[in-house]
C-alpha cells in the first residue's frame, strides 16, 4: 500500500469517528427501534409475483407483479425500485402506480438507510438525492462499479470497482459529506473484491473476497492499523455478507456460484465484531434440504430492529427457498420452498426490507 492511500484510510477513519462522535474500534449502539412486524420482499420472475414476508407473524403474502425484474424497497418502507436495467421505475409500493422513471443505465441499487440517496451502479456511477433524483455525485472513470452500500448516516458510499476488463475488482469509498467528495481505493495482491462493508463508525471494514477456481475468504481490514484482523477461507464460497444494524454482528455466506462447484457446507456464519471473531456456524442440515434437494443460505437482508435475518437460498442450479433466522433467540423459524399454497418457482437473487422505522 502506498504511503498516500494509508494517510487517506487513516483520516478518513478518524474523521469519522471524531465528526461522528464514535470512539474508534468500539460497537455503536443506535437509538432503540420500537417492535414492528418489518416485512420482507421477494419476487418470483417465473410467475410474476411480489412476496411478502412478515416475520414476526410468520405471514407470507402475495401479489401479482407487473415487472419480473429485481426490486428494492425505499429505506422508509414506502417505495419500490423497479431495476429494469435501463431504467428504474419509483412506484408507490401500495397502488404499485409509477412515480417517475429514472433513465439510467445500471446492473444494480443500494438506498442510504436515511432514506436520502439512491445510488445507481453499473458502467456509470450515479448517486441521486431521493427528495427530487438530482444528482449528488457521478464517476465515470471506471470500467464497472457493483455491489454498493452506503454507511449507515448516508455521508460515505463503498462499492466494487473495476478499472479494466481484465482487472481485479477493489473497493471504492467516496466521500459525501461535502463537495469535495474524496475518493478512496483499497485493493488487493492476487485476490478480487466481491464486496465491502464498513463497520459504523468506519474503523473497520469487512470484505468478501476470491481469492481462487473455488476458494473464497471473508476478512476483516483495521483501518488505522492497516492490516488484515481476521481471515476465514470459505470454500465453495461464492455468498454474501450484511451488517445488523446495531453493527454488532456481519453475516455471510458459503453457497457457491456454479453446479460445478463443491458442495456447499449448508451453513451461514455470525461474526461478531466487537470480539473479532465468528460467534456461531449455523449449520442446519435438514432445514436447509428437503426432499427433492438443497438450497443453501445465500443472500442475506436484515430487519431495521434487528431481529430478523431474511436468507434467500439455492439458485438457477438449485431449487430457491426463502428461510428466516430469529437473531435474539439464536433459531430458524421459517422456511418457504413451494410446502405453502403459493409455490416460489425461481426468486431473483434480491431480498429487500426497509431500513428504518
Amino acid at each position: 500500500m502506498t504511503k498516500n492511500l494509508k494517510y487517506q484510510l487513516l483520516v478518513a477513519a478518524i474523521l469519522s469517528c471524531f465528526l461522528l462522535g464514535f470512539s474508534c474500534g468500539k460497537s455503536v449502539e443506535p437509538k432503540p427501534v420500537e417492535p414492528k412486524d418489518y416485512p420482507l420482499y421477494i419476487n418470483d420472475v417465473a410467475s410474476n409475483q411480489l412476496f411478502t414476508i412478515h416475520p414476526a407473524s410468520q405471514k407470507l403474502d402475495s401479489i401479482s407483479f407487473p415487472w419480473n425484474t429485481s426490486v428494492m424497497v425505499s429505506a422508509d418502507g414506502k417505495l419500490f425500485y423497479v431495476l429494469l436495467g435501463n431504467s428504474v421505475l419509483v412506484v408507490d409500493k401500495d397502488s404499485l402506480s409509477v412515480i417517475t422513471e429514472l433513465l439510467y443505465t445500471h446492473n444494480g441499487a443500494s438506498v442510504s438507510p436515511d432514506n436520502q440517496y439512491l445510488a445507481l451502479t453499473g458502467k456509470d456511477l450515479y448517486i441521486l438525492r431521493t427528495s427530487d433524483y438530482s444528482i449528488v455525485f457521478s464517476d465515470t472513470t471506471e470500467f464497472l462499479y457493483s455491489r454498493g452500500n452506503f454507511v449507515s448516516d448516508g455521508k460515505a458510499f463503498f462499492c466494487v470497482v473495476r478499472a479494466a476488463p481484465d482487472s481485479s475488482p477493489s473497493a471504492f469509498r467516496v466521500d459525501l459529506s461535502d463537495t469535495s467528495n474524496n475518493i478512496i481505493k483499497k485493493s488487493f495482491d492476487s485476490r478480487s473484491v466481491l464486496q465491502v462493508i464498513p463497520s459504523l463508525d468506519e474503523s473497520k471494514w469487512f470484505f468478501y473476497l476470491h481469492v481462487g477456481l473455488w476458494t473464497y475468504s471473508f476478512e476483516v481490514y483495521d483501518v488505522i492499523a492497516d492490516s488484515i484482523i481476521f481471515s476465514e477461507i470459505l470454500v465453495p464460497g461464492g455468498g454474501s455478507m450484511t451488517l445488523s444494524p446495531n453493527g454488532k454482528y456481519v453475516f455471510y455466506t458459503n453457497p457457491g456460484r456454479t453446479a460445478t462447484d463443491p458442495p456447499s457446507d449448508l451453513s451461514f456464519r455470525i461474526f461478531d465484531v466487537t470480539a473479532n471473531s465468528i460467534d456461531e456456524v449455523v449449520v442446519d442440515t435438514s432445514f436447509f434440504c428437503f426432499g427433492s434437494g438443497c438450497a443453501p443460505p445465500k443472500t442475506l437482508a436484515v430487519t431495521p430492529d434487528g431481529k430478523w435475518l431474511g436468507i434467500l437460498g439455492g439458485d438457477i442450479f438449485q431449487i430457491p427457498a426463502f428461510y428466516l433466522y430469529d437473531i435474539h433467540n439464536r433459531k430458524l423459524t421459517f422456511r418457504e420452498v413451494g410446502e405453502f399454497p403459493t409455490v416460489i418457482r425461481q426468486f431473483r437473487n434480491t431480498v429487500s426490507v426497509q431500513q428504518f422505522k
